[in-house]
């Protein structure tokens, strides 16, 4: 696994990680994901992945992936895209499933939106409120 390191936050090393993708994954409409972990109290990116969907990444890539993490490192957010407009999901925010999958693996969830915003679930926000940005 090559890690991107970011001398910077969570959210930072997030949206990095998703600004590098998104046109990628808005061009050929797939959904992209990134695994973000903190290991030595630095920062860091996972590689992207896609499961070739428009509409979501399967269970084995996602373990797949999640397994090339270091033993070292924690997990601490998911980072993932919503490819173009359309495509039968909700483009623009969260899906519940989305927010399932954040509590399930117990992480901070960020979202590349195809409008170039960074969507923002945090796992200790019970509101059910997202936070938008610019990405």
């Amino acid at each position: 696994m090559t890690k991107k390191r970011s001398p910077n936050g969570e959210k930072d090393t997030a949206r990095a990680a998703l600004r590098a993708v998104n046109e990628r994954s808005k061009r050929e409409n797939r959904e992209y994901g990134i695994w973000i972990f903190v290991q030595a109290h630095e920062f860091h990116a996972g590689e992207p992945f896609t499961s070739a969907l428009a509409d979501g990444l399967s269970e084995s890539d996602l373990l797949r992936e999640l397994a090339k993490i270091p033993k070292s490192a924690k997990r601490v957010a998911f980072a993932h895209t919503h490819g173009g407009e359309g495509g039968g999901y909700l483009s623009t925010h969260f899906t519940p499933e989305d927010i399932e999958f954040g509590r399930l693996f117990s992480v901070n969830l960020y979202l590349a939106t195809p409008n170039d915003q960074l969507v923002i679930f945090r796992l200790s926000d019970r509101s059910g409120d997202f936070k938008y940005e610019k990405l």
